[in-house]
Parts: structure tokens; C-alpha cells; sequence
């Protein structure tokens, strides 16, 4: 008798039985295939959550490392800084202490001989200020000394030049400037004579406070080209800056002349003073 013959003749309840217990093994089989799979997949996840884990520590590591390198290249040059600060702090103490024995020996000197106090107080402006930077000095009752000298500001082309007037006044005294005057002469000539006219600049009245040493009056040129500034820098043209100020409690107007000098590239003294009156 062949199998589907005897399937038929099965009675209905022990088939029903077969084919539960059939379908019940293919469920089984399924499950497991389904658990095998999901434990693959976790052996997998597991394996790239190590190697991830593994990157990231061997990535803090690096920076951890890098960190501390830093931190000791830093502590290096703080200490290499400190010890600069200090040098140089003790480099200004020693400057502090020689400046205190200077001014110390310039007042034994004054106190010595009063007849010589302007002259000390141009050596040591001249020397401040360099030998382009001379200055024109009175003296007022033997105790009030002061003076000015230019400082270059501005030489550029399409735009006027530009000249400081520092002032002192090594005095305990105010002192007054009751009136001033300045005028550029711009000549091929090595000499130049001014008559303070109509293109003469009238400067402000002012005072000064008592060991003043600053910044007082501006003055400025005619617009100069392209072409003059480079003659006064490196051709012929000449630059001469003629000033006269009246300082209150001096009879005579404190005259000066000073010329542009292409080696130095700032105002230095005439070598002769020639001002009309």
C-alpha cells in the first residue's frame, strides 16, 4: 500500500497530530536558526564595540600624551620667562640705582657752580636727544631754564610735513610763551635767510609747567609732491626750519634754525643762524 493511501486512510485526529508535531519541529528549527543568527550578530557587534573601544583609548592615550607634552614644553617656557622677567627686572634695578647716583652728582654739581646749570642741562637734552636733536635754551634769573628742538613727524608724498616742537622746562617755575613764529624755506641753496613773511606760520601762546618735557606745538609745510619729497630725501632740495619764540621774562626772542639732514633723516641745528629782523 503506498504511503498517501495509508495517509488517507489515517484516521483525521492522528493527522492533525503529524501535522502539528510537523509544523511544532519547522517552528523549533527556526527559532534556533533565529537564536544562532542573533547570537552571530552579537559576537559581531560585540567585536566592532571592542575595536572601537580599543581606537578610542588608544586615541585618549595620544592625547593624554600630546597633553602632557605640552603642559611640560609650557612649564619650560614659563620658567625660561620668569627667569628673563627676573634678569631684566634686576637689569632696571641696577639702571634704577645708576640714574639715582647720576642725579645725585648733578645736584652736588649744580649746588657747586649755579653759572653752569644751563650748560650741563643742554649737554645732557643733546645727549638725550642725539646730535640732531639740539636745542635753544634761556636762562631766566640764573633758576629757569627752557628750551625746544624739532623732532620730524611726517615726509610724505602729496601731504605737508609734519614737525613736533618739544619743549622744557627744567624749572620749578611756570614758564610763559607769549608769542612764536615759524617758517619753512625749501631751497637748492646750502644756506637760507629768514624774514618770517607772508608764508610764516604764527604759533599759539602757551605756558609750561614746571619740569615740562613734551609734545607743545605742530607745524606744518605747504603740500610738498611726490618729486619734492624725493629731492629732500635724496636730491638737492634743502629744508630749513626757522622759528622764533618769546618766552615772558626774556628780553630777546629765542631765534632757531634747523635744516633737514639726509644721513640722519631728521632736523639737525644750522651750522650758522641767519634771521632777518
Amino acid at each position: 500500500m503506498k504511503l498517501l493511501q495509508r495517509w488517507r486512510q489515517t484516521a483525521i485526529a492522528n493527522q492533525l497530530m503529524v501535522i502539528t508535531t510537523t509544523i511544532v519541529a519547522f517552528g523549533t528549527l527556526f527559532y534556533a536558526a533565529a537564536a544562532i543568527f542573533q547570537i552571530y550578530i552579537l559576537n559581531k557587534s560585540a567585536e566592532q564595540t571592542t575595536k572601537q573601544t580599543d581606537k578610542l583609548i588608544a586615541a585618549t592615550q595620544r592625547l593624554a600624551d600630546t597633553t602632557v607634552d605640552a603642559l611640560n614644553e609650557a612649564k619650560k617656557s614659563n620658567k625660561e620667562t620668569a627667569e628673563k622677567v627676573d634678569r631684566l627686572i634686576e637689569a632696571n634695578k641696577s639702571l634704577a640705582d645708576s640714574g639715582k647716583r647720576s642725579a645725585g652728582a648733578a645736584k652736588i654739581s649744580a649746588a657747586a657752580a649755579t653759572t653752569v646749570i644751563g650748560q650741563n642741562e643742554r649737554l645732557m637734552k643733546a645727549a638725550e636727544t642725539q646730535a640732531s636733536a639740539s636745542q635753544i635754551t634761556a636762562t631766566i634769573n640764573s633758576q629757569l631754564t627752557a628750551g625746544y628742538y624739532p623732532k620730524l613727524v611726517s615726509l610724505i608724498p602729496n601731504q605737508p610735513m609734519i614737525v613736533d616742537i618739544y619743549f622744557i622746562n627744567k624749572s620749578n617755575f611756570v614758564v610763559s610763551v607769549t608769542s612764536g613764529i615759524a617758517q619753512y624755506i625749501f631751497t637748492e641753496n646750502r644756506t637760507a635767510t629768514a624774514n618770517f613773511d607772508s608764508d610764516a606760520t604764527p604759533l599759539p601762546v602757551f605756558q609750561l609747567a614746571p619740569q615740562w618735557e613734551g609734545i607743545s606745538v605742530h607745524i606744518s609745510s605747504r603740500i610738498l609732491s611726490e618729486q619734492e619729497v624725493s629731492a629732500i630725501r635724496e636730491g638737492p632740495l634743502q629744508v630749513y626750519l626757522f622759528m622764533r619764540f618769546t618766552i615772558q621774562g626774556v628780553e630777546k626772542p629765542l631765534d632757531a634754525c634747523y635744516h633737514f639732514s639726509k644721513p640722519t633723516k631728521d632736523f639737525v641745528a644750522c651750522a650758522n643762524l641767519r634771521m632777518s629782523q
